[in-house]
């Protein structure tokens, strides 16, 4: 494999707008420096941080590290969304609103059809951008892409094609 795992993780970064400072705050926890350290290709994260950004973005730990062409699995997909429905359901709760709530709303109930009728990478699209949106409910610096990723999550629904493919981060 010639895509290294320091590549993939910039660029799914990038991709979804995201700075390095994003992902360590509300990922992985840990220094700018940490991020850095693995885009630059000087080492990995641990098993947990790993499973944390897999499991965020929709894809596999193999396709990661650079192991794998394939990035999305049935089950990698499966835990985004459970991931997303998590922090929706526990921001929801809290402050009983959610940007997004009327398009969460038509996902959960439309989700079986959902399922079976749209892409892997539609579907870990979708789960990602729910994220971000309930993210930058709690960062008002973000509310500028909030609006963005809100108008991507809406385009998926309309047409059923991912907006982020993640085979242009092979290449």
């Amino acid at each position: 494999m010639s895509v290294t795992f320091g590549e993939r993780i910039k660029r799914l970064r990038k991709a979804y707008e995201l700075t390095q400072k994003d992902v360590d705050t509300f990922l992985v926890n840990r220094s700018r420096t940490a991020l850095t350290y693995w885009e630059s290709g000087q080492g990995v994260p641990g098993a947990k941080n790993l499973s944390s950004l897999a499991d965020f973005f929709g894809v596999t730990t193999d396709w990661l590290l650079g192991r794998s062409y394939v990035a999305y699995t049935e089950d990698s997909v499966v835990l985004a969304e459970y991931s997303a429905w998590r922090r929706i359901e526990e921001y929801t709760r809290v402050h009983q609103e959610f940007a997004a709530l009327d398009l969460y709303e038509l996902y959960i109930t439309n989700y079986m059809d959902i399922r079976r009728e749209y892409s892997l990478a539609s579907r870990a699209n979708i789960a990602v951008l729910l994220q971000l949106i309930s993210i930058t409910n709690k960062k008002e610096i973000l509310q500028l892409r909030k609006i963005a990723w809100l108008e991507q999550l809406k385009e998926i629904f309309r047409t059923n094609e991912p907006v982020y493919v993640l085979e242009e981060i092979d290449s």
